[in-house]
């Protein structure tokens, strides 16, 4: 699989440079990356199918602000029978990643950056005693949907689709999720 050359570099490399001050490093609002990765997602579930590692390792901006989301060769077909639920269904993990993603892009830094052991980490999040936090200067009416996507039971979690329209939602009242 190929893709274009994204000379902005990874998003995770971006928010980097971004908390060591320098400025100019997002050339992109927030709210055109949760555009992208949304729409992105909601397309790979209309196709029945899940990415699997959304992250911002795997978010590119080029120079020209262009925005993929992009390891797509992770994505695999899943077996969605007439029979499966919401809940069963293998589509909220990429919802959960979805909500990382925006944790990180409001606040500039890696969720559980601080944190030493990575499993103990895997465990507290799965059992619903950690949750990324969003900064200060979110728009307190943006913090409802990340928490949303982490909900512990996955059929209450928000479909792509839902968050899609949140997002347009946003951007069509000029909002970036937080007061600069």
């Amino acid at each position: 699989m190929v893709i274009e050359y994204m000379g902005g570099g990874d998003l995770s490399e971006t928010l980097g440079k971004t908390r060591a001050g320098d400025n100019e490093a997002l050339r992109v609002s927030i709210i055109d990356v949760a555009s992208v990765i949304v729409h992105t997602l909601a397309d790979l579930h209309r196709l029945e199918k899940v990415h699997r590692d959304v992250t911002s390792l795997n978010i590119f901006l080029s120079n020209t602000y262009n925005i993929r989301l992009a390891d797509l060769g992770t994505t695999r077909r899943e077996s969605f029978a007439s029979t499966t639920t919401k809940a069963d269904a293998p589509t909220p993990a990429d919802i959960s990643s979805c909500r990382v993603v925006l944790t990180e892009l409001d606040t500039c830094d890696e969720s559980y950056a601080n944190a030493k052991n990575r499993s103990a980490i895997q465990k507290q999040v799965h059992d619903g005693q950690l949750r990324p936090t969003m900064s200060p200067n979110c728009e307190p009416r943006h913090k409802a949907l990340p928490n949303q996507c982490l909900e512990g039971n996955p059929a209450k979690r928000p479909s792509a689709e839902d968050i899609t329209t949140d997002v347009l939602t946003a951007h069509r009242d000029g909002n970036d999720f937080r007061d600069r």
